[in-house]
């Protein structure tokens, strides 16, 4: 009974979004097809340079079409189905892909309103917070059975030198042993973009390996007493950097980018 319940709540939910996610899909496509229609129609007819230009954005944005008219057919067909045979895991999946292609879409219609603009992004910032955690355990002499037993202490935050210095199994104090640690990190990168006279900033969190990634961008290796096993330090804030990561020209479509990490494809042209 829960679990239909749930399934129904799921339906039903659905059944009153499909609509506006339809419609959104709508009219990201017209948005999108309208915009490479005024960008085009400037260009002459017997020059080479801006027919190769058109070809790029006619191949693209209908690279592009084509994704969103994929998905848009998957909610279609969903919202055709009875609850009997709808399917809660491929709408989850679904979910997941209309939001690469919503994002993929709407990156694209910003770079078609910036055609004529010169964007350009710098990485000008980043940071990395930790804060080290044992997870304990106690003895318990006599519980119930008469035999010992462990008790669950759960986490608490302590010095890097504690940190390092105990493994599993060691002893914390008396009676309390370590039964596992690992390190809590926020790591951040900040952005400088500039998109025609528009000027902006964009901050965003960072994967382990987006933040080595931008760090060889950025040609930096914070390094110190507190170390990870890349000799990276824990904790470190970059805040005068002026590297750029990303930049796209005037009267053209595709942004280049100093590396093709998500991390850089993230960063919203306009803020």
């Amino acid at each position: 009974i829960v679990e239909h319940k749930r399934k129904w709540d799921i339906y039903d939910s659905f059944l009153n979004d499909v609509g506006s996610v339809k419609l959104n899909l709508e009219n990201l496509k017209k948005d999108i097809i309208k915009r490479v229609e005024d960008i085009t129609i400037t260009f002459g007819e017997d020059e080479e340079g801006p027919k190769e230009k058109e070809t790029i954005i006619r191949e693209e944005s209908e690279n592009v079409i084509r994704n969103i008219d994929s998905v848009y057919r998957v909610y279609e067909s969903m919202q055709s189905q009875s609850y009997s045979s709808f399917d809660t895991r491929k709408l989850a999946d679904s979910e997941v892909l209309l939001d690469q292609i919503l994002v993929e879409g709407e990156q694209f219609y910003d770079l078609l309103k910036a055609y004529n603009k010169e964007i350009v992004i710098s990485l000008i910032g980043l940071s990395r917070h930790s804060t080290y955690y044992l997870k304990l355990k106690e003895l318990l002499e006599g519980y119930k059975s008469g035999k010992n037993k462990m008790a669950n202490l759960g986490e608490v935050p302590v010095s890097y030198q504690t940190y390092n210095k105990l493994d599993e199994g060691s002893k914390y104090r008396q009676d309390v042993y370590v039964s596992n640690k690992r390190v809590g990190q926020e790591m951040t990168a900040s952005y400088f973009i500039r998109n025609g006279k528009h000027e902006s900033y964009f901050e965003d969190a960072l994967t382990y390996d987006e933040l080595l990634d931008l760090l060889v961008i950025a040609n930096h290796q914070p390094s110190d007493e507190e170390n990870d096993e890349n000799k990276l330090a824990y904790n470190f804030n970059l805040q005068e950097l002026d590297v750029e990561v990303a930049r796209k020209g005037k009267n053209e479509l595709l942004i280049k980018y100093k590396k093709k990490i998500d991390a850089l494809k993230r960063v919203p042209l306009r803020n």
